[in-house]
């Protein structure tokens, strides 16, 4: 057996017999040289109007669809939104970044207490009806401020002592405790604190001493004034405040006799 019938060695041709006679094909046209880009595709300035509109439609327009934080072309575009509203963007994938405040409960919680009231006497001649002792001071951004003498309890201290002792320390009078007039209860953050804070207001009667405010250990008053306590209100700097104001001068109306010290009342 000869090696092309084994399969070894190199395989020799065999003869295919064509159907009928050998006919060539006929020459070939030249090609036409190359056309620009723009003119093949039909939108340079050889081309027709037609042919533009055809190729107009067909050319598919890259648009940007925004996903996350990234941009990445699309041949599909999503509904745009109408003009002057912003589409929402999906969140990025990962973890949300930790914030660098940390939340209130993460504050010492401190109760503090705290005691004053309005200090009144009788009007003297050419004053218009009773009159309450007031404060100014200045608060932290330097502005005036009109305010009622109070402060912090000390240790051992009931609220009816440590008011008659701010009253004194701030506006230099003596008074004498004759009514509650309400407490002012609000939450305030100091540092790493969060304070919530109470202060008991009551109605004194002044039986003793001068205005002055050479005796305030914390020298926060610069100046204390008699105010018609008609007029209390409206003088205020604070709302808390001004609604103490308006309990005490409603209780001075119900009862004209708390003006009048009770040491001088039985007397008369």
């Amino acid at each position: 057996m000869t090696g092309d019938e084994k399969g070894h060695g190199e395989a020799r041709p065999r003869p295919v017999p064509l159907p009928g006679p050998y006919r060539p094909n006929p020459p070939r046209a030249p090609l036409a040289s190359p056309k620009p880009v723009g003119d093949e595709a039909g939108f340079g300035p050889s081309a027709s109007a037609d042919q533009s509109k055809l190729n107009h439609r067909q050319r598919p327009t890259p648009l940007t669809v925004r996903i996350g934080l990234t941009a990445k072309s699309a041949s599909v575009s999503p509904p745009q939104p109408p003009p002057g509203q912003v589409r929402a963007v999906a969140p990025q994938d990962g973890p949300r970044p930790t914030p660098l405040t940390p939340p209130s409960a993460h504050l010492s919680l401190v109760e503090e207490t705290s005691a004053g009231g309005v200090a009144v006497r009788p009007p003297a001649h050419g004053e218009k009806g009773p009159q309450a002792a007031v404060i100014v001071r200045r608060n932290r951004a330097g502005r005036i401020e009109w305010c009622l003498p109070k402060g912090r309890l000390e240790p051992g201290e009931t609220p009816q002592e440590a008011a008659a002792r701010e009253v004194r320390e701030e506006t230099g009078i003596d008074g004498e405790i004759r009514g509650t007039l309400g407490l002012i209860d609000y939450w305030f953050t100091g540092g790493a604190r969060r304070v919530h804070k109470v202060v008991h207001h009551y109605l004194l009667t002044m039986i003793g001493g001068y205005l002055t405010v050479e005796n305030d250990p914390d020298q926060e008053a610069e100046d204390a004034f008699w105010v018609p306590v008609a007029e209390l209100p409206e003088r205020l700097s604070y709302p808390n405040e001004q609604r103490i104001a308006v309990a005490a001068r409603q209780t001075l109306a119900r009862n004209p006799e708390l003006i009048i010290p009770t040491s001088e009342a039985g007397s008369q």
